[in-house]
């Protein structure tokens, strides 16, 4: 009998503004498919100021070296992931949320299939959960600053037998919700809930076929440390990937940032409210160069040398006010970066995951990542960070006045700055608004 695995990675930036209403409704979803009952954190959303929870002092994570290697893995595979994507129009992906998900599932994978998936990722299943049980938890707690949510789930069928020793290690280190059913509506609620309404589904079609659907949701949402003024924002030109132009909303302010200048590309970094560091770091080709031409040639050593060479600048910013949707199929970016077995029917390896006849065959037969992106005065999805990371690594302060603006084709990275993790990566066109 041939059995399959549907994997699914729903991700989530969005805007306070859109993050908000529909609480009670999720709330009531949620009790109907028994969630509440497992103990499912509910995120508050409030209108207006932030109020936080009282709280003790901050506790930052400590990490280990294998930590350590976990997020230069994480972070190799984000770029990868953008440039395998070989796209030409503007996309938001996840890398950690990708990440996370296949570490948990390689919990389940022997041999061959194993082995790919630690080759990519750079990392065993034992280091991988290790890390992720005290990232995750670092990550969503929201009381300073942040509201930052990353769930999992594994939505199983009732015949499907599960290995314990997998449950154990996908409840121990990945909170992961286990539901003992199968139905695109369970499915899609729980991604309503998870992404506080903003992506509310993440499949249009029953689940024919498929004995396991496992998922992946992070939801992020965080304000400007400098917001920008409404005043300001004007209707500009932007230059698209052919040369044409078209009017859209331009932001603009002036104010002191990190900047930095490398071949063929200016980088600058704007920081989030919080205690949290998450910031946002635009990468803009010089007028000479394509994006694609740029990324084509970066990787992770060259992200870690441009950001250790920024200074702070006084710049002048416009940047575009935009949205941005992706859905993208992750299978054959999967098959690029060296993970092949998983998702061959004949060779994919899972017998950690589930008890199997000698007849039986599984395999992943789906894999994909929705997610969404807005950017506008007040804030983006993203995260939260301060200064203090400019004091830590002791960059000098050079207050020359330094223009940037990205009214032409540019890639964005949003990362926690304490840890360096790369959370979610983009590129934007000027195909949307």
């Amino acid at each position: 009998m041939k059995k399959q695995l549907f994997f699914a990675v729903s991700m989530l930036l969005c805007l306070p503004v859109l993050a908000l209403a529909q609480e009670g409704e999720l709330i009531s979803d949620l009790e109907k498919i028994g969630k509440v009952e497992n103990n499912i954190p509910r995120m508050k959303i409030s209108i207006g100021e932030e109020k936080l929870s009282p709280r003790k002092e901050r506790q930052y994570i400590q990490l280990t070296y294998d930590d350590i290697a976990v997020i230069h893995g994480i972070n190799n595979f984000s770029f990868r992931l953008l440039n395998a994507l070989d796209q030409r129009e503007s996309v938001i992906v996840s890398p950690l949320s990708i990440a996370c998900l296949l570490s948990m599932t390689n919990n389940g994978a022997c041999g061959k299939t194993q082995k790919e998936i630690n080759k990519m990722l750079k990392c065993t299943p034992k280091v991988a959960n290790s890390f992720y049980n005290k990232m995750i938890p670092f990550l969503t707690d929201s009381r300073y600053g942040a509201k930052f949510n990353m769930a999992n789930a594994l939505f199983v069928d009732p015949l499907f037998q599960i290995k314990p020793l997998f449950q154990q290690e996908a409840d121990r280190n990945y909170k992961a919700l286990v539901r003992r059913v199968i139905n695109v509506e369970d499915v899609n609620k729980w991604c309503k809930y998870q992404t506080n309404g903003m992506i509310p589904s993440i499949s249009d079609s029953p689940l024919a076929g498929a004995s396991m659907m496992a998922l992946n949701a992070v939801y992020f949402e965080s304000l400007w440390k400098n917001d920008f003024d409404v005043a300001d924002t004007k209707d500009d030109y932007f230059t698209m990937e052919d040369g044409t132009r078209k009017k859209m909303p331009i932001m603009h302010q002036e104010r002191g940032y990190l900047y930095g200048k490398g071949k063929n590309f200016s980088i600058m970094e704007m920081p989030y409210k919080g205690e949290i560091e998450y910031t946002i770091t635009f990468l803009l080709p010089d007028t000479d160069h394509t994006l694609q031409q740029v990324l084509g040639q970066f990787n992770v050593e060259q992200w870690q040398k441009a950001r250790s060479e920024m200074h702070r600048y006084r710049v002048d910013v416009k940047l575009p006010r935009f949205k941005t949707e992706s859905e993208l199929l992750l299978i054959p970016v999967m098959k690029k970066l060296g993970i092949l077995s998983a998702f061959d029917m004949e060779q994919a390896d899972f017998r950690n995951l589930v008890n199997l006849n000698p007849s039986d065959h599984i395999c992943i037969s789906e894999m994909k990542q929705k997610s969404a992106i807005e950017v506008n005065e007040k804030g983006t999805k993203a995260a939260v960070v301060t200064e203090e990371r400019i004091r830590v690594t002791g960059r000098g302060v050079t207050m020359e006045n330094i223009s940037f603006h990205a009214t032409r084709p540019f890639a964005y990275i949003i990362s926690e700055a304490r840890t360096g993790t790369i959370i979610f990566m983009g590129t934007y066109y000027g195909d949307n608004i």
